[in-house]
This record gives C-alpha cells, sequence and structure tokens, in this order.
C-alpha cells in the first residue's frame, strides 16, 4: 500500500482522510488499517476512491498494491479463454432510452440485438444486456459499456445493479437505473451513485426487480 501516494493525492486535491472514510462508509480506524495495507482493498472500493480522487481505477488499484504478486508461493497458471469469435452470440440485448434524471432510462422489453455470451452467463436462460447510458456511474460503469446482467445472482453490498422501478405520478412506463447496491434497510432499497456522489432510495412497493451486474464489456 502507497499510503504517501494516497496522502499527496488527498492534498493535491483539498480532500481530507475523513472524506476518504466517507466515500467508502468506513470509520476512521478502518481507513488507517487499510492505508496501513492491514486490510485489503475491495473491487467496489477502488471504483469510488477512484471517483473521490479524480483519476483512473488503475490508479487507485497500483497504489493499493492489487497488482503485486501473491507471497504465499502461490504461481498462476494460464487459463483458456475462449476468443470472442468462439462465444455463441445469443445474450439479448435489452433496448433502452434515456428517460430522467440520475441516469434513468426505459428498458422496453424488445430484444435491439444479440452480443457474444460471456463464460459466466453460459447456460443462464433469463441473464440479459444494457448498454450503460449516462456518467452518473462513471468510473465504475462508462457510458457506452455493455453490462452483463445475471438476475439469479444474490446481492452483496458495492456490487452493480440493474434496478427497475414502478412508474410514479406523471410517468408512463417503469424506469430503469443502473447503481451500486448499498442495502435493503427498513422496507426500502438504497443504492449509490458517483455522479452527483449519493445515495437514493425507493420504497420496497416500488422496487419492480433488482438484479445483479456480473460483467461489463467495452464497445
Amino acid at each position: 500500500m502507497d499510503r504517501q501516494w494516497f496522502r499527496d493525492r488527498l492534498h493535491a486535491l483539498g480532500r481530507t482522510q475523513a472524506e476518504l472514510a466517507r466515500q467508502l462508509d468506513l470509520d476512521a480506524s478502518a481507513v488507517t488499517r487499510l492505508l496501513k495495507g492491514e486490510r485489503q482493498l475491495k473491487g467496489a472500493e477502488a471504483a469510488r476512491l477512484a471517483a473521490l480522487l479524480e483519476c483512473g481505477v488503475d490508479e487507485v488499484l497500483r497504489a493499493a498494491g492489487a497488482a503485486a504478486g501473491p507471497a504465499d508461493g502461490f504461481v498462476a497458471r494460464p487459463v483458456a479463454v475462449p476468443q470472442p469469435a468462439e462465444l455463441p452470440r445469443n445474450l439479448p440485448v435489452f433496448g433502452a432510452a434515456v428517460g430522467g434524471p440520475d441516469g434513468a432510462f426505459e428498458m422496453n422489453g424488445e430484444v435491439h440485438e444479440f452480443l457474444e455470451r460471456p463464460p459466466a452467463l453460459q447456460g443462464v436462460r433469463n441473464a440479459y444486456a444494457v448498454y450503460v447510458t449516462g456518467d452518473s456511474m462513471r468510473p465504475m460503469f462508462q457510458p457506452g459499456w455493455v453490462v452483463h446482467v445475471n438476475p439469479n445472482r444474490p446481492l452483496t453490498a458495492g456490487c452493480g445493479v440493474v434496478v427497475q422501478v414502478r412508474p410514479a405520478d406523471g410517468e408512463a412506463v417503469p424506469l430503469c437505473y443502473i447503481k451500486e447496491f448499498v442495502r435493503h434497510a427498513a422496507g426500502r432499497l438504497v443504492v449509490r451513485q458517483y455522479n452527483p456522489a449519493g445515495d437514493i432510495e425507493w420504497p420496497a412497493e416500488r422496487v419492480l426487480a433488482v438484479h445483479r451486474i456480473v460483467g461489463v464489456a467495452e464497445m
């Protein structure tokens, strides 16, 4: 863990370690352990730090030592990965159009096209994909990327999700959002976005579906 890099970055942006703690939803002691290398940085946390520090996720991971090899003697072995041309082109991409603030979009249920189905979704009949619109989740999800969705996977804090919400008064159709899952609490769904940064809540009765994002493709 390059603690000095984080300190220099915070100083250059006029930010504090307390802001870093709030960005990660951690207390001060947990942040101290993180910067000392006593606690591993999670992937979702790296994306949040990149948003706070106005840099790429890869820079955060390098500073956190994520690229360093393990010290337990483990040697990685090459794994045969299918080439895109070898993958079945049967993953449906649902049509979407920008429909409102905070990256909201209408998912009309019609199949816009079919893309290569990644290995993680082989055999998942109800899997689908959606194009990312807007920059509310940058840098975790970039505009124009395709997110791969597995509706069967359980949700965990920090994972990406596609949320479908019942229409409110004055809205004609349900709206969908690509966000970061935070928690279910007191009959409400809480998710997070990065631009502008903040949490969004919906009462459970308005939430039609919450599906986990399991991968992305840069198009």
